[in-house]
């Protein structure tokens, strides 16, 4: 690029000179304050002689990198716009020039659009001297054309997808645009310049054409306001539909230059709401329908109405069968519905059912299935090819919908009534309870005064026999399997003297009792299946019996059998009374022979052999040894101690027996040498078959002596009274096979010394004390040699030694306040 001065070379002098820096000076103040940029290139040197400070502000960069780097320009420029400059600039010789708009890339990331033009300068012999050039920021227009054209293809966009016709008419009634849905509405593809008046289209008012004056048109154009939402029925190339016109006036310098109108085919909406109210009119039918029957019919008969079919029905879902069954249908579906009586599981039918979904299942015909949501579904056969488009399919869904609401509402109020029938017994029955809970007060109060087993059992059916709600009542006790009855009252013996009870293979309510030990209800005995019961109670004038089990503490005394003149007499809350009542009498029984026991001179001593590999003993014994009782130490959590001796077993074999036997949990070998072993039994759960010791416990009596081999297993216990040894033998009869009574001896006078040693324990040692005692005692602390140690008990029971001690301690100084006090 030439020296600026090179132009006036051919002045001399000092005025040349000043000449040249003048007009310098006023270039420079000139380009210095520009916003454009402006710069002066040297083609000899291909470098950049002069760049004005508007070069930072645009390019980002200080002007001496551009002097010191000519290759700057270029890098600055977007690679992608980088080929097209330097082809420009290497052609601007050619062409005389440059301009080109491209991008820019600042150091700061900025991208900038600049338009840059340069000029060639040549000297007095025609060669170039210099390159002039003036880049301009062209980034904020090109970022507002841009959004001009973004915005008027949006226009153009919103005009073309608009979902109704937009037409523009001129004050002449020519249409001067239209969008591209006018086809659908107007009937015509491309109308403008068309005249309004040769438009194909009618619209009708009151049935007749809507005469001059009163067209949109001219509404707008009279009035010189907007319209909006003039519905119109119109009929277009032969077709009739509903328009919905909105207009807004243009005026151009004020005055009126035409309307621009919004067009919308509200044909299908018309249809909608002709169906809505329709289906709003059948709703509040169904609303008003007094059964489900009721609500399936007027939803058929509405659904061959809304979707112009002539075949529907409404299957309703049988919870007994799991089945869909037809609740109501159309005439025409009556060969369509027998043939479909039931639908069941596997059936696309069924299927739609369950999912809750409504579906079109393929077939001859098509059919729609709607679900009632868990009431049933609506079926709809198809009279024609594709008769079910979303439409008609959502139509079908808001009537099911409504038809849901009211059937739930026919449940609700037929749910009300249930309940108010079920409030309306419910209070008759708290009204026979309290009359019941007062009786049973009388009772209880009456056995309170009782001093005899006798007394109690006649004092409670007399009792229960008198009051109103009961006719008659009669306590029966096992003997040998059998119910005898041993107290009645109201009925006459000679009716007791025909019962022939077995427990076992007998079905009254007081056989089921017995057997069970719960309470058992025959409901309606004059619809009972056995001829002998109806025949009964037809004649002593009773339709139900409660049969309620005596007991107290697992052991059984009877049964209580309680007659009624009613069928279904005995309601929750009144059997639930009368089993706390059948508890009642069996603690009341308990603690009379309790009583009885303790005043009893004698004890029954019997000496018993069982034979049954389910008895837990039986089963614990291993070939060639044998089981022998040591002693048993109940302890607070329910748990017991047994102990044992097992000669010939080791420790590893008596954890393979324990093993196999439900009610024993663990083993522990005391005494290795003597195969003393202690074993944990733990509390028989619900419905579990009692163990010896429960047994024996129950009936009050205390096991002796035992021996058990894998053939059979014989031991001694002691019971304090005769119906208690009968109970506890007719007990283990029923609990196990092959019992046999080998031997009795009754004892008239018991040892009082060991039982009053016992008492002076009982006083002066907690529970704790006497079953660290007792597992000292039966573990052979006390034995000459000892067989185990106090540090071993100790340990075995979880305590230090020292409490250990204390407890041994405490024991002598009660044994010998027994001895010597």
């Amino acid at each position: 690029m030439s020296d600026p001065r090179g132009a006036t070379r051919t002045r001399t002098g000092e005025d040349a000179g000043r000449y040249l820096r003048e007009h310098e000076r006023e270039f420079r103040r000139l380009t210095e304050h520009a916003n454009e940029v402006f710069w002066i290139g040297d083609p000899r040197r291909f470098g950049t002689v002069y760049a004005n400070a508007a070069f930072e502000e645009v390019w980002g960069r200080p002007r001496e990198e551009l002097y010191e780097n000519p290759e700057t320009l270029l890098e600055s420029i977007h690679p992608e716009d980088r080929e097209r400059v330097v082809d420009a600039v290497e052609n601007e010789i050619e062409r005389g020039g440059f301009d080109e708009t491209y991008r820019i890339e600042r150091p700061d990331g900025e991208l900038r659009w600049i338009h840059g033009r340069a000029f060639l300068v040549e000297d007095e012999n025609g060669e170039i001297d210099a390159v002039v050039g003036i880049a301009v920021d062209v980034t904020e227009r090109k970022r507002i054309g841009k959004q001009l054209r973004r915005e008027r293809d949006l226009t153009r966009r919103i005009l073309d997808t608009c979902p109704v016709t937009i037409l523009v008419i001129d004050a002449e009634r020519t249409i001067t645009f239209g969008n591209e849905r006018m086809n659908e509405v107007m009937g015509a593809e491309d109308i403008a310049g068309t005249p309004l008046s040769e438009v194909p289209w009618t619209i009708y008012e009151d049935g007749e054409p809507v005469p001059a004056g009163r067209r949109p048109f001219d509404m707008i154009r009279e009035r010189e306001e907007p319209i909006y939402d003039l519905q119109y029925p119109a009929r277009i190339n032969g077709r009739h539909r509903w328009l919905s016109i909105n207009g807004v006036p243009l005026y151009d310098d004020g005055e009126f230059d035409g309307a621009v109108f919004a067009v919308e085919d509200i044909t299908d909406r018309k249809r909608r709401e002709q169906a809505l109210s329709t289906v709003h009119e059948v709703t509040n039918r169904m609303m008003r329908a007094g059964s489900g029957e009721e609500v399936c019919e007027l939803a058929v008969a509405a659904a061959t109405e809304l979707l112009s079919v002539s075949r529907a029905a409404v299957y309703a879902f049988d919870s007994e069968t799991h089945a869909l069954r037809p609740a109501a249908r159309s005439p025409a579906a009556r060969e369509f519905v027998e043939t479909r009586s039931r639908i069941d599981d596997g059936s696309p039918i069924w299927e739609a059912f369950v999912d809750g979904e409504t579906r079109v299942v393929d077939g001859d015909p098509a059919t729609a299935v709607i679900p009632i949501g868990t009431h049933g579904t609506l079926v709809v056969p198809a009279d024609r090819t594709a008769a079910f488009d979303g439409e008609t399919l959502s139509l079908a869904r808001l009537l099911c919908d409504d038809a849901e609401a009211a059937l739930d509402r026919t449940e609700r109020e037929a749910t009300l009534r249930e309940q108010g029938e079920t409030l309306r017994q419910a209070n008759e029955e708290l009204g026979r309870l309290t009359h019941v809970t007062d009786i049973m007060r009388s009772v209880t109060q009456a056995i309170v005064r009782a001093d005899s087993r006798e007394g109690i059992t006649s004092t409670v059916c007399e009792q229960l026999a008198a009051a109103d709600p009961y006719r008659f009542a009669w306590i029966g006790e096992v003997v040998d399997g059998e119910i005898e009855p041993e107290a009645w009252s109201g009925i006459p013996e000679s009716y007791l003297g025909e019962l022939d009870v077995s427990v076992e293979a007998d079905d009254s309510a007081a056989a089921r009792s017995a057997r069970t030990g719960e309470l058992a209800v025959d409901r309606a005995l004059l619809e009972d299946r056995d001829a002998d019961r109806r025949t009964d109670a037809l004649s002593w004038n009773y339709q139900s019996v409660a049969a309620v089990p005596l007991a107290h503490r697992g052991r059984r005394y009877g049964v209580l059998c309680v007659y009624a003149d009613r069928a279904d007499a005995f309601g929750e809350r009144e059997r639930a009374v009368l089993c706390e009542l059948g508890e009642t009498i069996g603690y009341a029984l308990d603690a009379m022979e309790t009583r009885n026991a303790v005043a009893s001179d004698g004890v029954t001593e019997l000496r018993l052999r069982i034979r049954d590999p389910e008895f837990a003993p039986q089963r614990l014994a291993d070939e060639g040894c044998r089981i022998e009782h040591r002693g048993l130490v109940p302890r607070s959590d329910g748990t017991s101690r047994w102990f044992v001796t097992a000669a010939g077993v080791t420790p590893e074999r008596m954890d393979e027996l324990v093993a196999g036997v439900d009610r024993i949990e663990t083993a522990r070998s005391i005494v290795e040498a003597d195969a003393l072993y202690e074993l944990t039994i733990r509390p028989p759960t619900r419905g579990e078959k009692p163990c010896l010791f429960d047994e024996t416990v129950e009936h009050g009596g205390r096991v002796g002596s035992m021996t058990a081999t894998t053939e059979e297993v014989t031991f001694t216990v002691e019971i304090p009274t005769e119906s208690a040894v009968r109970r506890f033998i007719e007990s283990l009869r029923s609990d196990y096979r092959n019992v046999e009574l080998v031997g009795r001896h009754d004892h008239d006078h018991p040892t009082t010394a060991r039982e009053g040693r016992r008492g002076w324990l009982a006083t002066e040692l907690t529970d704790r004390q006497r079953e660290i005692l007792q597992v000292a005692y039966y573990s052979g602390y006390f034995e000459d040699p000892r067989e185990t140690t106090g540090a071993e008990i100790s340990e075995q029971l979880g305590i230090n030694r020292s409490t250990f001690h204390r407890t041994l301690r405490a024991a002598e100084r009660a044994s010998f306040a027994a001895l010597l006090d």
